[in-house]
């Protein structure tokens, strides 16, 4: 996993949130890019949090922002699922 382009994503979200003031239209058109950005690539996810069950899915809670604002989670699906 390339940590810092995850890292970076989070901080630059964060700071996104900070200067929108609660701004929802701020916040789609500002936090779209950087979203688009990061799963542009797929070297940021750990492979532990690849993994899928045999049947189902699993859910992996890869960050959550201190003041609850927003929360990254990954969701892996199995084959055929």
């Amino acid at each position: 996993m390339t940590a810092s382009r995850f890292e970076n994503f989070v901080s630059r979200f964060g700071a996104m949130l900070d200067a929108s003031q609660g701004d929802e239209a701020r916040i789609l058109r500002e936090g779209t890019p950087l979203l688009r950005e990061l799963v542009s690539h797929d070297d940021w996810l750990a492979p532990q949090h690849a993994r899928s069950p045999e049947t189902g899915y699993a859910q992996y809670l890869l960050h959550l922002d201190p003041q609850k604002r927003f929360s990254v989670v990954s969701f892996v699906w199995s084959p055929g699922v």
